[in-house]
């Protein structure tokens, strides 16, 4: 079996890695979190979403069912497992920019924690990859950059499209608090803004995060849908 594979989900093309938990997961599946996807879709398509931020894209499902509605995508994604293969998907995709950066609450050079065994546990906390039963005890690390979501707008000039109406999917195993930290001129600024956001207890306690506090950071905002393991938040 090549490592490296071209799947279809949905009558799309997708590149995975089968030594990859995850990737094998997703072609098993046919594709992961149906369910969260129709979600954004509709969003998009009913309130006029010009730019969705695919933050901690793994292998892009999400940014691949949402490529072909008109709206420039941006994948942020750290882990050298996907990054390669988020390149090879997206290629003819004028609308799709992948970054090979992780985002935070600064703009900074930090270590990411990952595992070729299971590319879904990556962080920038080494306890938490280290507890995942399916990395099978394998940390390997690298340096990585860090953007905040405010400092990486300006800097690229991306903020003078002035887009309105952004939709983000944060899923950065325990620090998507931080995300949010560091995305508040980004987000005072536009008309309309929702963030599908992973609830992942275990690995913001893996992470060292005071569980109480990182859930009333999301709780100040209005809650459109619950997925247990995950909440559509927004203005």
């Amino acid at each position: 079996m090549n490592r490296e594979e071209k799947i279809e989900i949905n009558n799309k093309k997708i590149w995975i890695d089968n030594n990859d938990w995850r990737g094998r997961r997703i072609k098993e599946l046919k594709g992961t979190q149906s369910d969260k996807i129709q979600c954004l879709k509709k969003v998009v398509e009913n309130e006029d979403i010009d730019l969705f931020l695919d933050i901690g894209a793994n292998y892009g499902e999400f940014s691949l069912q949402l490529c072909d509605l008109g709206i420039d995508i941006i994948c942020f994604e750290p882990n050298p497992i996907c990054d390669n293969l988020l390149n090879k998907t997206f290629k003819d995709y004028d609308n799709v920019k992948i970054i090979k950066a992780g985002v935070g609450k600064t703009t900074s050079i930090s270590n990411f924690f990952y595992s070729e065994n299971y590319s879904g546990g990556g962080s920038l906390s080494e306890n938490v990859i280290k507890k995942c039963p399916d990395a099978l005890n394998e940390v390997k690390s690298i340096q990585t950059q860090i953007y905040s979501l405010d400092d990486y707008l300006i800097n690229n000039n991306i903020s003078k499209k002035q887009y309105k109406n952004i939709l983000m999917k944060i899923d950065v195993e325990g620090f998507e608090d931080e995300v949010i930290k560091g995305s508040k001129h980004l987000l005072s600024k536009c008309e309309n803004w929702k963030a599908l956001i992973e609830i992942n207890k275990v690995a913001v306690t893996n992470a060292g995060k005071n569980w109480d506090e990182w859930i009333n950071i999301f709780n100040n905002f209005k809650k459109y849908e619950d997925f247990k393991s995950d909440i559509l938040i927004g203005k």
